[in-house]
């Protein structure tokens, strides 16, 4: 490291002097001055200013004094009162206040997300008659909170202009029916504007606020949605509908066919029920039928002729042995006989 120094005077001379590396010019002075700041030039000025004259004189005194006025400077250390007078750091609040609405969730807005791609998916209205305009706030907050948890970008509730209406009715029903009065009737209505969204996730939204709202209010809620589909999606659904109709016909043939089956099995049954009575009634050995089956089932043209043979045993053949020996006894024929018996019932 080279120092040099220069010393300034009204009179005298310069001398340069060199030793360790350090090269120093000095002027002697012939008269008596006094050093002052702007006298000298040096890197080290508080040193400097409080050498005299005398001392100047001898190198070796001032080499001496250049080796001790360059040790190094130590930093400043702290103390404990020090750090006290820093002044201290502001608490920093996050940007989102959820930390403040769980204490005090009246004092602050319902938090919303913003939309990312700004597609507009549903719009709802809510709307309030005039004495109930205050309930508004309350119900469109409920449904932004609710929006929120769901994950549904919506705006903030914009107002619509007042609807007017004028409407003419009866006074009164039984005595003042005749006369009439004019009733004006404002509506206030709120538009909730929801973008990026599932379909499915905005009709659950909607479902909620209808079910689950605000009770005790009187705030009407309409939904208006928009349904994306992509292209030639019309043909894809006339394709699902034909699938949809083929399915529904095949498990239609299904049924009927069990219900035949079913039907035909209680046929079967009450035919062979009938085809044991009629075998019964009438008195005949099965073993002697031709048609007849294992399981006991006998044909329709087998049953006929039972049941003629039945009506043949039972009714007519009674009648023609009665017939017989009447015939018999009298001696007339069948005609006679039938006059005869006529004319005596008379």
């Amino acid at each position: 490291m080279a120092t040099t120094l220069c010393f300034k005077s009204m009179r005298g001379t310069v001398t340069n002097l060199n030793f360790m590396g350090t090269s120093i010019r000095t002027r002697r002075a012939f008269s008596t001055t006094t050093t002052t700041r702007n006298d000298l030039t040096t890197s080290n000025t508080s040193s400097i200013d409080n050498i005299t004259s005398q001392e100047l004189d001898s190198l070796e005194s001032l080499v001496s004094h250049l080796n001790d006025t360059t040790n190094s400077i130590e930093k400043p250390s702290l103390t404990s009162d020090d750090l006290n007078d820093q002044p201290t750091t502001p608490n920093r609040i996050p940007p989102s206040p959820s930390w403040a609405m769980r204490l005090h969730p009246e004092l602050y807005d319902p938090p919303t997300l913003k939309p990312t791609h700004k597609l507009h998916v549903a719009t709802l209205a809510f709307e309030a008659y005039n004495p109930d305009k205050a309930q508004l706030p309350l119900v469109t907050g409920f449904a932004l909170q609710a929006a929120y948890h769901l994950g549904i970008p919506v705006t903030k509730p914009a107002s619509m202009p007042i609807k007017t209406e004028l409407h003419t009715v009866l006074r009164s029903g039984f005595v003042h029916k005749k006369s009439q009065e004019n009733i004006w009737r404002l509506t206030h209505r709120r538009i909730i504007k929801a973008y990026d969204t599932n379909e499915e996730v905005i009709n659950r939204w909607i479902n909620y606020l209808r079910d689950e709202g605000v009770r005790g209010t009187n705030v009407g809620i309409k939904a208006q949605r928009f349904l994306y589909r992509k292209i030639n999606w019309g043909e894809d659904l006339n394709k699902l509908s034909k699938q949809e109709i083929q399915l529904n016909t095949l498990e239609n043939m299904k049924k009927n066919d069990s219900k035949k089956k079913k039907k035909k099995v209680k046929k079967n049954e009450k035919v062979i029920l009938d085809s044991q009575q009629t075998i019964e009634t009438a008195g005949i050995d099965p073993t002697t039928l031709e048609n007849i089956n294992e399981e006991g089932f006998i044909n329709q043209s087998d049953q006929v002729k039972l049941l003629a043979q039945k009506l043949i045993e039972k009714e007519l053949k009674p009648k023609a042995e009665a017939l017989e020996s009447m015939l018999k006894e009298t001696g007339l024929t069948k005609g006679k006989v039938l006059s005869e018996l006529k004319l005596k019932q008379e």
